[in-house]
């Protein structure tokens, strides 16, 4: 599990836009793959206090499986932007986390329910058999007014579990009422490995089906291998965890459609992120489900 500099930039992002405090849950102790040098850097970028932040006394990672003494500890990482109650969620203690469960259970222990203020995924869905139990726990783990951000493979990647598409993330917080859904596509443009630069595009569940599209064709014009998938979702009042989606294709009469929340949700963006804006016209699988938005360096 773990933090690069693209998750840096969301979960930032939106703690401009609405501070993340209370209970936070990290989906299993998370290795934060960016240089300490790197971080000072991100945060001067959207305009934190550099100075202040380097005289409190961050943790070097002693805990994950990929520690190294170069890189911060995740909840210093956190609280070096964001003051919080931190905890971490994991199938056992091998990483020190504080609480244990194991996520393809669906019978999720009544201490957890309505527990959590925000839960931060940073690749467990990718690495659970069951990722459908996982993410209707983390709803019912959710607070009203929580917020979740989870990034996860969007394509095919060694070690990874599973891979997910944009509209699998989308229609289960739309199908369950919640009151903001925003999920993007991250595709990587140059750079290496852990924190490539990457092209951004918001995902839009409604699209034009074009006469005799090419499926094959159009997985060729833009080279997705390595892309990771953002989910940034919050929960409301009337939100619900139980209501399975159905995929966009199969929608009859008689079920919830999920795609009509869209009207709701794309006034509601997550605008502090922080991209550099270039004409670049090429779409993901020649689908206007997504538009580009910028480039994330």
């Amino acid at each position: 599990m773990s933090i690069h500099l693209s998750t840096l930039n969301f979960l930032l992002a939106i703690n401009k836009k609405r501070n993340i405090s209370g209970k936070f849950l990290s989906i299993g102790k998370q290795t934060v793959y960016i240089p300490v040098s790197k971080v000072f850097k991100t945060l001067k970028k959207y305009n934190y206090n550099i100075d202040e932040i380097k005289k409190s006394n961050f943790k070097i990672d002693t805990n994950t499986r990929n520690k190294n003494d170069l890189n911060m500890e995740d909840e210093s990482l956190i609280n070096t932007f964001t003051k919080t109650d931190y905890n971490s969620l994991d199938k056992s203690f091998y990483e020190n986390a504080n609480k244990i469960f194991d996520l393809n259970s669906s019978k999720l222990s009544k201490k957890l329910i309505n527990s959590y203020d925000f839960i931060y995924d940073g690749g467990t869905l990718d690495n659970v058999f069951s990722p459908a139990n996982a993410i209707v726990s983390f709803s019912k783990m959710l607070k009203e007014n929580g917020r979740i951000l989870h990034s996860n493979m969007g394509s095919a990647w060694p070690g990874a579990y599973c891979s997910f598409s944009c509209e699998w993330f989308y229609s289960f917080y739309s199908n369950n009422n919640f009151k903001n859904v925003q999920v993007y596509l991250l595709v990587p443009k140059d750079g290496k490995w852990p924190n490539p630069n990457y092209f951004v595009y918001l995902f839009n569940p409604y699209f034009i089906r074009k006469k005799n599209y090419d499926p094959f064709t159009a997985t060729k014009n833009l080279n997705v291998s390595g892309s990771t998938i953002i989910c940034f979702a919050e929960k409301g009042k009337s939100s619900s965890n139980n209501n399975l989606p159905i995929q966009s294709h199969y929608i009859e009469k008689k079920d919830i459609d999920w795609r009509k929340k869209n009207k709701i949700y794309k006034n509601k963006k997550i605008n502090k992120l922080k991209l550099k804006k270039i004409s670049f016209k090429k779409r993901p699988f020649l689908s206007d489900h997504y538009k580009f938005l910028g480039i994330l360096e």
